[in-house]
């Protein structure tokens, strides 16, 4: 438990994550709309408001003092805030819903896995979040499939993508570059028998 967070039985929380392509929206809106998980909360919702406020103060904090300035934009400074603050916010509002899990898809994995949260100067920050993590998350569900699957699937959907109009080669290596980086972050949130990991194929999908 995390100092901010009240006292009480957490819920179940599961985080879906993979490449683009992979299938994750498809598979987070199925499970809502099935009624069998709860979206994760929204922590920019006003009642929530002063918990991601504190949270971003602190990552400031962290920032000034590992000077991680040159690597910092307001964004990535919410996406520090939002890590730190979600276990507390999930803690509340799954008593509100306790017989459902509580369904990330932009979670610890996700944030933890940005190319930001990977620079040196944060690595003492990352390491801390990934340790609380270990204990807050249950499962992650990873979706893959092979490169030139994702990219086709990225080109024929109405979503914009940056690699919607990029050229084989930089569209799998950059897949590739994300894949590594989730892949990171899994090691270490499953080392010790910490979150489970489920894994699925979705190229026949």
């Amino acid at each position: 438990m995390t100092p901010s967070e009240p006292p009480g039985r957490r819920p179940f929380v599961a985080e879906i994550v993979g490449p683009a392509g992979a299938g994750k929206s498809t598979l987070f809106d199925l499970l809502l709309e099935g009624g069998h998980a709860v979206r994760a909360p929204r922590l920019g919702r006003t009642r929530r408001g002063p918990l991601l406020a504190g949270h971003a103060v602190a990552a400031l904090g962290t920032v000034v003092r590992h000077r991680a300035l040159p690597v910092m934009t307001p964004e990535r400074l919410l996406a520090m805030a939002y890590v730190q603050a979600l276990p507390a916010a999930i803690r509340s509002h799954g008593r509100r819903h306790a017989h459902l899990p509580v369904l990330l898809d932009q979670g610890p994995v996700y944030f933890l896995s940005r190319p930001f949260a990977t620079a040196p100067q944060l690595a003492h920050w990352r390491e801390r979040w990934l340790s609380v993590w270990r204990e807050q998350l249950d499962v992650v569900v990873s979706l893959d499939a092979p490169d030139d699957v994702l990219a086709e699937r990225i080109r024929i959907r109405p979503k914009e993508h940056a690699l919607k109009q990029s050229p084989d080669e930089v569209a799998h290596s950059t897949l590739r570059a994300a894949r590594d980086a989730y892949e990171d972050a899994l090691a270490r949130l499953c080392e010790d028998g910490g979150v489970q990991l489920l894994r699925f194929d979705t190229s026949a999908a």
